[in-house]
């Protein structure tokens, strides 16, 4: 959302021929931010794009007009009768007065002549290609518009003769459809070939090649570790995964994650929050509080106090929030040679190498422990005397 926000600040109409590029753009961006749960609002929508019009004296008066027709509307619209002016409707008044410059333009850089002859040169010159866009008329792109696929950005067919995902003609290009046929052949051959096994009993294969197999592909998978990930892996891999860290840094959450109950000591479960990942998942949390832990560096040992810690049973590591480092006086630089390194209030730590491109400090947490009691002292009520046969009594 971040990425995408910037995009929509960085976006600049160079002159009244990019109008309908800028506006398209403008429009795919915005689809893109609502798909992720987070619209723009058409007062912030109108804000960017008047932002992005050039600083012409001409397109300057025009976008004043329009900042005060908006202007208007809100103060006259009530709760019953909202605003008309939406960012339709800006974007309407944008391309129509970027196609009047246009035409006004080609009209005036004609050759001499009569009206007629300027009208039939201009109407000639326009037939074939878009005088906005730029993009030629042909039987993929009747309109003359860029097409509006997500991820696409080719101009030469609009959105419903797109090929891509999202497009009015998936996967119907002919390439596409032989990867499919091959795909199908590939299928029936293996249905096949299943057949023919589910019919000859074949005795259970050893446990060790099983075990060989895993640990195979857990080698490869600590060569890229990522938690963007959205690959599925079997159970019998799964299960079989073992990281050599349990905390690494984390520069994409702004809260520190820890997965173990037994390493906080102030815990609440009041207000508890879902963590939402990468892959647009969540991420269950059952409270928080403060951990303690031993960091270990250049054979130092540190004892540090992690605050305002979520307690998320399902996180595969504890993730260390860097945003919160750099909050509490840590400077964490990620250098080119694959290196990170730490340092407290100006003071510097050392380093710490990556593995599997994942930056692991030394991090020993400390168990909470009751504080155990202590010895009650002996109290004696009587004199301490020898024992003797002699019976004494009142």
């Amino acid at each position: 959302q971040y990425h995408l926000r910037q995009r929509i600040d960085a976006l600049r109409m160079k002159d009244s021929a990019d109008a309908n590029n800028y506006v398209g753009q403008h429009a795919v961006l915005r689809e893109r931010l609502s798909d992720c749960g987070a619209p723009l609002r058409d007062s912030d929508a109108i804000y960017s794009v008047l932002i992005g019009l050039p600083q012409t004296p001409i397109w300057q008066q025009f976008k004043s007009m329009l900042e005060q027709r908006m202007h208007d509307e809100v103060m006259t619209s009530t709760s019953n009768t909202p605003s008309t002016f939406t960012i339709e409707s800006c974007v309407a008044r944008i391309t129509s007065e970027a196609a009047r410059h246009v035409h006004a333009q080609a009209i005036h850089s004609s050759r001499p002549g009569s009206e007629y002859a300027n009208a039939t040169a201009t109407t000639n010159s326009s037939s074939g290609t878009n005088p906005i866009t730029g993009l030629r008329k042909h039987r993929f792109n009747p309109d003359e518009v860029f097409g509006t696929t997500p991820g696409c950005n080719k101009g030469d067919h609009d959105h419903p003769h797109c090929y891509q995902k999202g497009g009015g003609m998936e996967g119907q290009a002919p390439w596409m459809r032989n990867r499919k046929d091959d795909k199908a052949k590939d299928k029936e051959t293996t249905n096949v070939a299943a057949a023919a096994t589910a019919k000859t009993p074949v005795p259970p294969p050893a446990a060790a090649p099983v075990i060989a197999a895993a640990a195979t592909d857990i080698s490869s998978l600590m060569h890229d570790l990522s938690f963007a990930s959205i690959a599925e892996f079997q159970d019998e891999v799964s299960c079989n995964v073992t990281l050599p860290f349990e905390t690494i840094l984390d520069s994409g959450t702004t809260v520190t994650l820890v997965k173990d109950r037994k390493f906080f000591h102030t815990y609440s479960t009041e207000d508890p929050v879902d963590v939402l990942t990468a892959n647009h998942g969540v991420l269950q949390t059952t409270g928080r509080g403060t951990c303690i832990a031993w960091f270990t560096i250049n054979q130092r040992r540190l004892r540090i106090r992690l605050t305002n810690c979520l307690h998320a049973p399902n996180a595969l590591l504890n993730l260390l929030s860097v945003s919160c480092m750099n909050a509490k006086g840590w400077d964490i630089n990620f250098r080119a040679n694959m290196t990170c390194e730490l340092a407290y209030k100006g003071s510097m730590l050392g380093s710490i190498p990556a593995t599997g491109k994942l930056y692991a400090p030394d991090f020993d947490f400390i168990p909470f422990s009751l504080p155990t009691a202590a010895p009650l002292p002996e109290v004696t009520a009587f004199i301490d005397v020898p024992l003797s046969l002699d019976l004494w009594h009142a």
